[in-house]
């Protein structure tokens, strides 16, 4: 098996194969075409003949199906039936996670098969996560549901401690605690709001929302929302959502 090349991750933007695939719409014929004519994609089927029936199955948006057993079988070992496993587990992977890109880092490091795969191939992994986000658009509920349930856990956390503040600021011997719970909520909200000042400095009409959002416990759920749907980086912004969500979604 032979390492990957630098060119390789260069010669094609992940982004733009991975909404070319998507425009297949899992035709078998077409997405075979398509990988035996690309430069980046075929070297993949000398070591991996079964790529186009995986990325078939890929490509279909199923991630509504139930998480199945992951195959131990090794890339050189893998048949046909074992890739359409494999590419259809992917979708339950990644429907369970926060964001596309964790659930294809789960997937390949429970496959050995695929971590081989990814490990040689550096440019498949961005792909498979731009065809897992259109799966996830292309399933709201999912979405919606992850999306509901970070901010839920946001907002109650917020009001958890806002309630045991105020009741250890009811007792004498507790107030202690009380003004050291209140110096770490209020820091955390004030860390968040320099993080949105930061991040929309050349934007501030785009400021008050976002603030509204941190002492809302919102902020999380928004930009889980953003980084599962693939939203780019806006122009003005100095960080991006993904690391804030990366970095501070426990905040």
């Amino acid at each position: 098996m032979s390492p990957p090349l630098p060119a390789e991750i260069s010669s094609a933007d992940p982004k733009a194969v991975g909404r070319d695939l998507i425009e297949l719409d899992s035709d078998p014929d077409e997405i075979r075409a398509y990988i035996t004519s690309s430069p980046t994609l075929s070297p993949i089927l000398i070591n991996f003949p079964y790529f186009a029936a995986f990325m078939k199955a890929v490509c279909a948006d199923d991630i509504m199906r139930r998480r199945g057993d992951c195959l131990k079988t090794k890339l050189g070992e893998l048949t046909e039936e074992g890739a359409i496993k494999i590419a259809k587990a992917l979708g339950a992977s990644v429907r369970d996670n926060f964001t596309p890109a964790a659930g294809v880092s789960q997937w390949k490091d429970k496959i050995p098969a695929m971590q081989e795969l990814l490990d040689t191939h550096l440019f498949l992994e961005p792909v498979l996560v731009i065809v897992m986000q259109h799966a996830l658009v292309s399933h709201p509920i999912w979405l919606y549901l992850r999306v509901f349930k970070l901010t839920i856990v946001s907002m109650l956390d917020l009001v958890t401690d806002i309630f045991v503040i105020v009741k250890y600021m009811g007792n004498e011997e507790t107030k202690g605690y009380g003004w050291s719970l209140l110096a770490m909520v209020v820091s955390c909200l004030l860390l968040q709001v320099l993080l949105v000042v930061i991040q929309n400095l050349k934007k501030p009409s785009k400021i008050p929302l976002e603030v509204v959002y941190v002492f809302t416990g919102l902020a999380p759920g928004v930009a889980a929302y953003r980084v599962c749907v693939g939203k780019e980086m806006d122009e003005f912004a100095a960080i991006d959502d993904r690391q804030v969500f990366g970095e501070c979604g426990d905040i």
